[in-house]
C-alpha cells in the first residue's frame, strides 16, 4: 500500500509539473500567486492522493481476500 501511495504521488508530481503547469488549469488560483507552477504541481499531487487512496483500498482488499483464501485452502 505504501508503494501505491508513493507511486500515485510521483505520477501526480510529473503530471502537475510537466503537463498542467504548462497547459494551465481551469480552477481558481490566488491573485498574487508568486510560484504558479509549484502551486499547480502540489495541487496535482493532492488530487492524485485520492486516486492513491482508492487504489490502495482495492489492493488491500485483494490482498486480504487472497490471504484468507490461502488460509482456508480455497486456492
Amino acid at each position: 500500500m505504501i508503494v501505491v501511495a508513493i507511486g500515485t504521488g510521483v505520477v501526480g508530481f510529473f503530471h502537475g509539473r510537466f503537463y498542467l503547469a504548462r497547459t494551465g488549469v481551469d480552477s481558481w488560483l490566488p491573485e498574487h500567486l508568486v510560484h504558479k507552477a509549484d502551486f499547480i504541481t502540489v495541487g496535482s499531487i493532492h488530487n492524485f492522493s485520492y486516486l492513491g487512496g482508492g487504489l490502495g483500498l482495492i489492493v488491500g482488499i485483494v490482498y486480504l481476500v487472497r490471504v484468507n483464501w490461502k488460509i482456508r485452502g480455497l486456492r
